[in-house]
């Protein structure tokens, strides 16, 4: 076998060895993209994940092991993000299962108590602050006494309209208000304007307090 010859053996060779691993690239990528489409476990969990609250990037992260870190048996995140979790809050650390989440929030109401949206400005970037249960207050006036009033209220769960061509999506908050406010607050939601306080803040509120 002369020099020439050798040479093509060896190219032959290599260009063998290549095709045998691109197929394997291949046929893994798409054994991958098919478990993912039927798996129904995700990404652990980041953080703690109360019930009603809607799933976002952030909140997941690739299960630590090898296969995990190469995205093999994950769920496609289309079943997850945007979902809202189930009554089971979601430990950190722990699998996300995609029938832990629901597409719309839980509107189960306690004693007492009235939902209603409260629309937030287009700029407004209070929306990427609030989560279940965040304590908030709704600052105005009233119109009849002309006196300032605050209205003690949490978040039951935030909507999202999806972006119609990038993100980000329009978010706003679902309120829970006691019924003996819900009135002044939905006829003059307008004239309010949300705000974050801390629950004892909250709790002082709900007490007649300053």
């Amino acid at each position: 076998m002369n020099l020439r010859q050798s040479m093509a053996a060896v190219f032959d060779c290599r260009f063998a060895w290549l095709a045998v691993a691109y197929a394997g690239l291949v046929l893994g990528a798409a054994y991958a993209n098919r478990h993912r489409a039927s798996s129904t476990v995700d990404e652990i969990a980041a953080r703690d994940l109360p019930h009603n609250h809607r799933m976002v990037p952030e909140d997941l992260r690739p299960q630590q092991t090898f296969a995990g870190s190469l995205g093999f048996y994950l769920a496609n995140r289309s079943l997850i993000e945007g979902k809202y979790v189930k009554p089971v809050k979601i430990q950190e650390k722990t699998p996300v299962h995609a029938a832990d989440l629901a597409a719309a929030p839980d509107m189960t109401l306690g004693a007492n108590i009235s939902a209603v949206i409260f629309p937030l400005p287009a700029d407004s970037k209070l929306a990427q602050l609030l989560d279940v249960a965040t304590p908030v207050v709704l600052l105005g006036a009233d119109p009849d006494k002309k006196t300032p009033v605050a209205v003690p209220a949490s978040v039951l769960a935030v909507l999202c309209e999806p972006a119609e061509k990038t993100p980000p999506s329009v978010c706003y908050p679902v309120l829970g208000i006691s019924n003996d406010k819900i009135d002044f607050v939905t006829k003059n939601q307008a004239a309010l304007r949300l705000a974050l306080i801390s629950e004892q803040q909250k709790q002082v509120l709900e007490k007649g307090g300053p």
